[in-house]
């Protein structure tokens, strides 16, 4: 029983970071796969003061979100660059790779079409943009492209929300969850592997324990048995020297007896 546990241990620690390894390759190759998206990012990058930045923050939270065309489809993340360095670099970073000067705030990415700026019926524009990318089988995330080449970790909020989690920040969330989740279950089944090891050391102890005890009483029976031969035997012993002893007396009797005879018989022949 304990080895098998243990083959079960070892079994899990070479399993899991193969099937760890497996996942992370399939999810690269899905990343990388031509596909339509189920959900198209939108990637705003905004000023904290900014007067259209936030314009296009109250138009999304008032009209774009609640859109039946695209509030099921889209999925939105802020990148705030005035006062945010980090940013600012992956910005810098986005201009290169769409090989575009990005002049000021708020910039809107979707897919690798761009957007400088908002207002009049730029909001339909988008909406549009959003459908079409929803449907296109070469859809390019360049953020996810950029923050794979730049190196860079971009810091996402949420302006219409303050202080409330982002979309990154739910999904980072959900996928920490996830991670917690498995690492508590394997932490578990560990923990149940050596409780039934121990639980099996200690049942094959008192097997031992009783075997012992078997053996003991064994042995004590055997004495108990070779104490009551010894006793039988000094009885007979016992009994043999009272038959001596009467023989013996009867014996001595008898010669007394001759004896006694002998001498009348002698008195007599002298008389």
């Amino acid at each position: 029983m304990k080895k098998f546990f243990k083959s079960i241990l070892v079994l899990l620690l070479i399993l899991l970071p193969v099937t760890f390894a497996s996942a992370k390759k399939t999810t690269k190759t899905t990343t990388q796969a031509a596909s339509a998206p189920s959900v198209v990012d939108m990637y705003i990058f905004y000023g904290d003061g900014c007067s259209h930045c936030a314009e296009l923050e109250e138009y999304i939270k008032t009209s774009l979100r609640s859109d039946s065309r695209v509030k099921d489809i889209v999925r939105i993340t802020y990148f705030e660059t005035w006062y945010d360095t980090t940013n600012q670099q992956f910005l810098s970073a986005v201009s290169q790779e769409l090989g575009t000067e990005i002049k000021g705030v708020p910039f809107i990415l979707i897919g690798d079409q761009t957007f400088s700026g908002f207002g009049g019926q730029m909001g339909e524009d988008l909406v549009a943009k959003i459908v079409e990318q929803s449907k296109n089988n070469k859809y390019v995330d360049v953020i996810a492209k950029v923050k794979a080449s730049s190196g860079i970790t971009p810091v996402s909020s949420d302006p219409e929300n303050k202080g409330a989690a982002t979309e990154t920040e739910k999904t980072d969330s959900s996928k920490n969850d996830i991670i917690g989740y498995v690492i508590l279950g394997i932490t578990v089944v560990i923990i149940l592997i050596i409780i039934f090891t121990r639980t099996s050391d200690d049942d094959e102890d008192d097997d031992d324990d009783e075997d012992d005890d078997d053996d003991e009483e064994d042995e004590s029976e055997d004495e108990e048995e070779s104490d009551e031969d010894d006793d039988e035997d000094e009885d007979e012993s016992e009994d043999e020297e009272e038959e001596k002893v009467v023989e013996e007396k009867k014996t001595n009797k008898k010669t007394a007896t001759t004896k006694k005879k002998t001498t009348k018989r002698s008195a007599k022949k002298r008389k």
